[in-house]
């Protein structure tokens, strides 16, 4: 995985070993706008696909494409996500916080 957990690796370096490929002076290739208004504080997290995750304050996790588009949600029942989740194996795990 590209960016599987908070600060990277398991060593939590925040260093990567692949190169961006893209031209960052061009500026975003894709912006997104939360229509509820929740707050990110968490480090967006990149599969093998290059998909990236953002979870948010208001207990949601959004799964979006390389190029933008969502691919899918989730809203967690109560609590609050206060943790960064993990891509492991395949999977995506997180927690809440009641």
């Amino acid at each position: 995985y590209y960016w599987p957990q908070q600060k990277g690796n398991s060593n939590r370096t925040g260093l990567s070993s692949y190169s961006l490929g893209i031209d960052l002076q061009a500026g975003p290739t894709w912006h997104w706008r939360d229509p509820h208004l929740d707050v990110i504080t968490s480090t967006p997290l990149i599969d093998d696909q290059r998909n990236i995750y953002l979870s948010t304050r208001g207990r949601r996790i959004y799964k979006f494409s390389p190029d933008g588009h969502i691919l899918w949600s989730f809203r967690g029942e109560r609590g609050s996500m206060d943790h960064v989740p993990v891509i492991m194996g395949g999977s995506l795990y997180g927690s809440t916080r009641a």
